[in-house]
Formats: structure tokens, C-alpha cells, sequence
């Protein structure tokens, strides 16, 4: 088909049509661009990290298990928050302070149980555990490996 049989418009909405189409393909491939490449400097007046090392277990809990601060900081309606590793050795028992609120137990690795108040819930890392306020938990290590937990305490304040 002749371009002198089509009518006028279309004939020039084509033309249009041609160099839009062009020009939106090219500033795409530009932004594709801007991301590409080495990250500037750091800025002089920058000298932190955003990854930090994990602590060391540095804080005993009975003979037989330590635990590390992982975080701790104040949440909503002034609400202390921590969150803590804890590791019992084999067949070991480790005594955890008391908590000023609820305690979240989830099991990272190992096998054992958590014992409070004359209740004793099997660790398990499909369910964590829970642990009203102020009970004084015991973490009871029954395996051949080491028992590593995780601690969420939440303290009202």
C-alpha cells in the first residue's frame, strides 16, 4: 500500500510515532546506566559501618552456658527491648537472669527445653516458646551438640 492512499493523519501520526518511540527507548537505556559502576568515596566525616561484628559470648549464665547482647533499645510506649543469643554446651543447663517482662525463646540449633515456674516446654524451631514475666528460666541442653538460642525480652518501663 501506497503512503499517497493513506489519509493525512495517519501518515503523520506515523511519522511522529517513530522518533517518540526512539527518544523513549534511548532515556530508558540512560536510567538502565545510572546505576552502573564504582560507589563514590566515603565521606571524610564518616567513619562507621553500617555491618558490625557480632559480640562475643561474653556474659555467663550458670557453668554450662553464655549468652551476648545482639540488640537493645527502647520501642514504642517506652518499652525496653532486648535481644539476645544464648548458648548451653552439651547435656548442660544454663540458669537465665529473671526478666522484668515476657521472654520469647527460639530455637536456633540443638535440642532441649526451657523450664520455668515448675512447666517445662520443649524447644522447637517450628514454634518458639514463651515465658511469662519474671519466671526464672533454665535451659536444658538434652543433646550431643550445643543448644543455641534466641531471646526476645520485652520490659515495660
Amino acid at each position: 500500500m501506497a503512503l499517497s492512499r493513506l489519509h493525512p493523519s495517519l501518515v503523520w501520526g506515523r511519522c511522529l510515532a517513530v522518533p517518540l518511540l526512539l527518544s523513549v527507548v534511548l532515556a530508558c537505556n540512560q536510567k538502565t546506566q545510572e546505576g552502573h559502576g564504582l560507589l563514590p568515596p566515603t565521606p571524610a566525616d564518616q567513619t562507621t559501618s553500617a555491618n558490625s561484628s557480632p559480640a562475643p559470648f561474653d556474659q555467663p549464665l550458670g557453668n554450662a552456658g553464655f549468652a551476648r547482647t545482639v540488640l537493645h533499645t527502647t520501642g514504642p510506649a517506652n518499652i525496653d527491648v532486648t535481644v539476645r543469643d544464648a548458648i548451653v554446651g552439651p547435656h548442660g543447663e544454663a540458669q537465665l537472669p529473671d526478666s522484668g517482662g515476657p521472654l520469647i525463646v527460639d530455637l536456633l540449633s540443638g535440642k532441649g527445653s526451657g523450664a520455668a515456674g515448675g512447666k517445662t516446654l520443649d524447644l522447637s524451631s517450628q514454634q518458639p516458646a514463651s515465658f511469662p514475666a519474671g519466671a526464672a528460666v533454665a535451659l536444658k541442653n538434652s543433646g550431643d551438640s550445643p543448644l543455641v538460642v534466641r531471646l526476645y525480652m520485652l520490659e515495660g518501663k
